[in-house]
């Protein structure tokens, strides 16, 4: 899966960008082989918190989710 990760308001540092690939290459198992499938991650940085958005389209359906959390590494977590 590529995955396209952009961030507002937030500099996206390795381990961030490490820690979301490594989770939403989890999800790899559920597409079909040869399947070129690209998920777009934005980040934005509120005064509330961090908010994730993942979007997923693939040739049958769009994939969306989306968390706020306080601790954006858990909000990673949770948008899996």
């Amino acid at each position: 899966m590529k995955t396209i990760i952009r961030g507002k308001n937030i500099e996206l540092t390795e381990g961030i960008e490490a820690k979301i690939n490594k989770k939403l290459a989890n999800l790899d198992k559920y597409f079909i082989m040869g399947e070129d499938v690209e998920a777009k991650v934005l980040i934005r940085v509120y005064p509330i918190g961090q908010k994730i958005e993942v979007t997923i389209p693939t040739e049958y359906v769009l994939l969306r989710a989306e968390v706020v959390d306080e601790d954006l590494y858990n909000a990673i977590d949770l948008v899996v």
